[in-house]
């Protein structure tokens, strides 16, 4: 599975535009390509994760796109289970009920 830019629609430009429509694949069609951009493979994993059960929820800034989903775990565990919390994010979506993601960096 690789990243591959649309060159018809690269996210980077194409996002800038509100009126452009965008063509996403499926996420059996990103299997079959064994390819996508970043939506593609954005949707696929979120599929993934949905199939088995886990929340996800995609976060999008200028130029790109990332995908956050659900630990199902307290804030109090945070601190046991990862070296470093302070880069989660944390949004409440509905009472009881807390989306995390891990934090954008350089090397991610």
């Amino acid at each position: 599975m690789s990243y591959v830019i649309d060159p018809t629609t690269p996210y980077g430009e194409f996002s800038k535009d509100k009126l452009a429509i965008d063509f996403l694949q499926f996420p059996t069609q990103t299997l079959e390509y064994m390819a996508g951009d970043c939506y593609d493979l954005l949707i696929l994993y979120s599929a993934l994760l949905e199939s088995v059960g886990v929340e996800t929820a995609f976060i999008t800034i200028p130029g790109h796109i990332f995908m956050a989903f659900s630990l199902n775990i307290q804030p109090a565990d945070d601190r046991k289970r990862f070296l470093r919390p302070d880069e989660l994010i944390f949004k409440m979506i509905r009472p009881g009920y807390r989306l995390r993601s891990l934090k954008s960096t350089a090397a991610f």
